[in-house]
Order: structure tokens, then C-alpha cells, then sequence
């Protein structure tokens, strides 16, 4: 506790303190069993870094430290497929101001069910209604799958998965469930935790700092990636491309973000933040996503589901850009191939492809 202490003096007197405090710290509340105990100073250290150090060196030791519980190493593994695309990794902060379906995992489908290859480290939800686990989890897909498993699904169908929480357990039972906003390992936290490094990572965060993530990837030796956000209003981000309000991207090439405003560029109703709102439960948060997949949604979560698709079929050299990738999207939406490729992906998973079926008599 002695340097769990000395931080708490040092910040209450406003005095700068070092990394070496900071570290020593938070090596300190990675050790404490209480649940109770290591939730106030984890929730206290992380949200003075969050008002006074957001620096990608700093970020990059913390999550060393936080890997280091369950001795995993980011990107241990590269990872070849018989495919002329490049494999991407796509994840995302999560934490974001306004809770949605889930956009990410449904605009996954879709982008795969046209040629991308992606892998997707998928986490259970903590402020949402369903997150990519539960979602895959609750359609059949086998969530359980060796990293051999999850090569050859990749080989086989495009898409992998790798559950977040299972590949650090004992990191989880600190940080798991603290957290209801963006935190200072938000910054890549989700992005690292792939065992298999992709030829490209694309990561959304619900904060506009997203040049700090970069820094940050560039650390555990990514070179080639992007970030993307989305600001509803001056308060609350989305971690994904948004269909109203103001969407932002950087890439590896680039210094600072560039700016979009989606709903002019793709001549799009105006819609608002009621029209992508989770659903009341679990279950219908899904059939929502479901029923975008199956072209029977005429909506804003299927505008939204296409955007975010485009945006990883440009990163994928499938479509010229952004808006060419959208309307690819929309087209592939309205075939309904996307809930056949589901299917492929949950029969070839070992998954059980009839919990999926069932959700679609609903």
C-alpha cells in the first residue's frame, strides 16, 4: 500500500508525480484481492491520468504491466490466409456515450459476407446491452475456439474471434466491470488483446484523443492501422462512424485526423440518437442486428451497419472509398447473403446454428 499511499498524498496536494510512483502504484492495486478496495484506487488512479496524463509512453507501460498478470503478449503470432485482402483486427473501446445494437460486429458480417477477412477480439458488455460476446455467443457462435480453431474459421469463412476476458483472466478480475466510460487504458486496451497479429488494425474509441492510440499501437508494433470515433455533441462519442454528427479517422500515415461529416456525404436523412438506441432487452438488441443482416431494415441501423462496413471494405482495398464501400454494403444487406455467411460462420465454428434460427423466427 506505501506507494498506493504516497500517490493519493501527492495527487490531493496537486503535486506532479512520476511514472515511477504511478507504476509502482498501480502494480500495488493489481495485487489487492479485496474487489471492493482495488475498484476505488484503480477507479482513482485511472481517472487522474485521465484529467492530467494522457501520454501514449505512460499508457504503453501501464498496459504492459496489465498483460503481464497472465503473461500474454500482444501480436505474438503473424498470421497468413490464402486470401489477395489483408486480414484486419477490429475492436473497439466500447464505453461509448450513446448504447447501441451492435454496430462493429454486425458491420463485421457484412464487410466479411464481401471478401474482407477480419478478427474480432470480442468482450461481454459492461455499460451496454449486449457486447460482441454476448452478441456472438447468443447466435450460436462457438466462443470456446483453440487458436488453431480460430485460424482455421479465419481460413474458412473470413472471420475469427477471440474472447477478450479468457485471455486475461486474472488482469479481468481487477479491471472487469469498473468502468463505464472511457478510461486511460481505453486508449488500446481492447485493440492488444489478439494473439495474432493482423496485417492491419482498425479500432474505434469513444474519446476524440484518437492520435494517442496510434502512438500507442505503433509501441506493440503495429505500423499499419486506423482510428476511428464519432461526436454526437461536445459530451458524448461513439467508437465507430457515425450517420449523424461529426466522424473522425486517422491513419498510420497520417498526423492529424481527418474529419467527416457522413450524413452530407452520403445524402442521408437527418436522423438523431433515438433512431440507433439499444433496444429494451438483450434479446431484441440482437433481432435488430439480425434483421439489418437480413435486409429487412429499412432504418437507421442499417445506414449506420453499411457505413461502418464501407469504412473496413475501403481499409481492405475491396472499395475505392468510404461511400463506395457504403453502397456496396447496402446492396449485399438487401441479397440477405449476410445471414447465410452467419450461418456459415456458426456451422464452421462448431456453434450451434439453430439458437440463431430461432432469433430469426421472432
Amino acid at each position: 500500500m506505501e506507494s498506493i499511499l504516497k500517490f493519493l498524498y501527492l495527487m490531493n496536494l496537486n503535486c506532479n508525480i512520476s511514472d515511477k510512483i504511478i507504476l509502482e502504484a498501480y502494480k500495488e492495486i493489481l495485487k489487492i484481492k479485496d474487489k471492493e478496495k482495488s475498484n476505488i484506487f484503480i477507479s482513482t488512479l485511472f481517472t487522474y491520468l485521465m484529467l492530467r496524463r494522457k501520454d501514449s509512453q505512460l499508457i504503453t507501460k501501464l498496459l504492459e504491466v496489465s498483460f503481464e498478470q497472465d503473461g500474454f503478449t500482444p501480436f505474438k503470432e503473424k498470421i497468413k490466409i490464402n486470401s489477395k485482402y489483408p486480414v484486419i483486427s477490429l475492436s473497439g473501446s466500447g464505453k461509448k456515450g450513446i448504447k447501441t445494437i451492435n454496430v462493429s460486429t454486425t458491420s463485421a458480417i457484412v464487410a466479411v459476407a464481401l471478401g474482407a477477412n477480419i478478427i474480432k477480439p470480442c468482450s461481454v458488455a459492461t455499460s451496454s446491452m449486449s457486447g460482441s460476446y454476448d452478441f456472438l455467443e447468443m447466435i450460436g457462435v462457438n466462443t470456446n475456439l483453440s487458436l488453431e480453431d480460430t485460424k482455421r474459421l479465419l481460413s474458412q469463412t473470413g472471420f475469427g474471434i477471440f474472447p477478450i476476458e479468457k485471455l486475461i483472466p486474472k488482469f479481468d478480475q481487477v479491471y472487469g466491470d469498473v468502468f463505464y466510460a472511457p478510461n486511460i487504458l481505453s486508449y488500446a486496451l481492447a485493440a492488444l488483446i489478439c494473439p495474432l497479429k493482423p496485417d492491419i488494425v482498425l479500432y474505434g474509441l469513444a474519446n476524440q484523443d484518437i492520435e494517442i492510440c496510434g502512438k500507442i499501437l505503433k509501441n506493440f508494433g503495429i505500423n499499419k492501422y486506423r482510428i476511428v470515433s464519432s461526436k454526437i455533441d461536445n459530451i458524448y462519442f461513439m467508437d465507430e462512424l457515425n450517420i449523424f454528427g461529426t466522424s473522425y479517422i486517422i491513419d498510420n500515415d497520417k498526423t492529424k485526423k481527418d474529419i467527416y461529416d457522413f450524413e452530407k456525404l452520403l445524402k442521408l436523412p437527418s436522423y438523431n440518437q433515438d433512431d440507433i438506441k439499444q433496444s429494451k432487452n438483450k434479446i431484441e438488441n440482437i433481432k435488430v442486428a439480425l434483421n439489418v443482416l437480413k435486409g429487412n431494415s429499412n432504418s437507421a441501423y442499417e445506414e449506420i451497419v453499411a457505413l461502418n462496413a464501407g469504412n473496413i471494405l475501403q481499409l481492405s482495398g475491396i472499395a475505392n472509398t468510404i461511400e463506395q464501400g457504403y453502397n456496396m454494403a447496402k446492396i449485399k444487406i438487401k441479397t440477405g447473403q449476410c445471414i447465410k455467411k452467419l450461418e456459415d460462420i456458426i456451422i464452421l465454428s462448431n456453434g450451434n446454428v439453430n439458437k440463431l434460427r430461432e432469433l430469426l423466427k421472432g
